[in-house]
């Protein structure tokens, strides 16, 4: 099981074009490089580092995970947080 955990690069925000989008890959490529793969999505647009870490335990406990990608930290940039603050 892959659990992707994240934010708006999921609805392709900062892609260059639309294939290549984060979901092309994930929703696409992925299973078709790796046979039998099981993807739970776990992304919601907007949210910063720090939202996704209040929900980072209860998100993952919904599955047993054999990878987690993890995407953060745009959202935080956009909204000029300094690093500590992320």
């Amino acid at each position: 099981m892959i659990v992707a955990i994240g934010f708006s690069s999921r609805e392709g925000i900062g892609a260059t074009t639309a294939a290549n989008t984060h979901t092309i890959y994930l929703d696409t490529i992925l299973p078709q490089s790796f046979k039998g793969v099981q993807l739970l999505i776990k992304d919601i647009g907007g949210q910063t580092a720090a939202d996704i870490l209040k929900r980072f335990t209860k998100d993952l406990l919904v599955a047993t995970s054999d990878l987690v990608i993890r995407l953060a930290t745009i959202s935080d940039a956009s909204q000029n947080k300094e690093p500590k603050e992320v």
